[in-house]
């Protein structure tokens, strides 16, 4: 992607009056690369969480109140690291001349998509229950007693810490991309909002009762966001 917008770079300078109109394609197909990309973390931050999650039930924990917190912590570490931290640090080595981030298909414009990739998938996909609409799909072939038919309608469990991890994850990715995209907190607003509407719908209409928690599980909270307030001081 780089090098195709250095060509671009370099076709605009010596045929600055042809370069709009031969260079169409070319801008549109890094505008596609870029989405592509960022659509592409979006999905394996899903891959993460889902087997995160999975393996955090092998573990063996005395409470489910730690259990989680410490959930919690691992998923908004793992999602911001792939998120932003990365992204910046293989911007920062590829090129001294971060100009260039503002180029069309450059760490800027995948920052913009990034972000708005995460504010909408992962709460449409809660609200439309795509996860528990695939696995009912594909084992209802396999239910061959009327209690395995009866899980299968059963209501899945609110997922407590993933959603406390999205909102770190929403949160801490603004943080440390507004020093180049002042947006990112339009961007942030928009995905909070979307979590707190996708939330409260499947909380009353798709999951069922969650498990009693200790009130100290959201302490976990601010002390992340303080975090990334200050590698937000450190990468500005």
């Amino acid at each position: 992607k780089r090098n195709e917008r250095e060509k671009i770079h370099k076709a605009c300078i010596t045929e600055p009056e042809d370069c709009r109109i031969e260079n169409i394609y070319s801008l549109a197909y890094l505008r596609l690369i870029t989405i592509c990309a960022a659509q592409v973390t979006v999905i394996l931050n899903l891959l993460i969480r889902i087997a995160t999650t999975k393996l955090a039930e092998y573990e063996a924990w005395h409470v489910r109140s730690s259990m989680y917190s410490y959930l919690i912590g691992k998923l908004a570490v793992a999602q911001i690291l792939n998120c932003a931290i990365i992204p910046i640090l293989m911007s920062s080595s590829a090129t001294s001349d971060h100009q260039r981030w503002y180029a069309r298909g450059g760490l800027v414009e995948e920052a913009f998509y990034l972000q708005l990739l995460n504010a909408l998938v992962p709460n449409i996909a809660q609200a439309l229950n795509i996860r528990a609409r695939i696995s009912r799909y594909f084992a209802k072939h396999h239910a061959r007693t009327q209690a395995m038919m009866d899980a299968l309608v059963e209501p899945s469990s609110f997922q407590i810490p993933v959603r406390y991890a999205t909102i770190l994850k929403t949160i801490g990715i603004a943080i440390l991309y507004s020093s180049i995209l002042p947006s990112s907190f339009f961007l942030a607003l928009a995905g909070l909002l979307a979590s707190y509407f996708s939330d409260t719908y499947a909380a009353l209409r798709l999951c069922r009762k969650p498990e009693k928690l200790s009130h100290r599980l959201p302490t976990l909270v601010p002390l992340l966001i303080r975090v990334a307030i200050l590698l937000h001081i450190l990468f500005a």
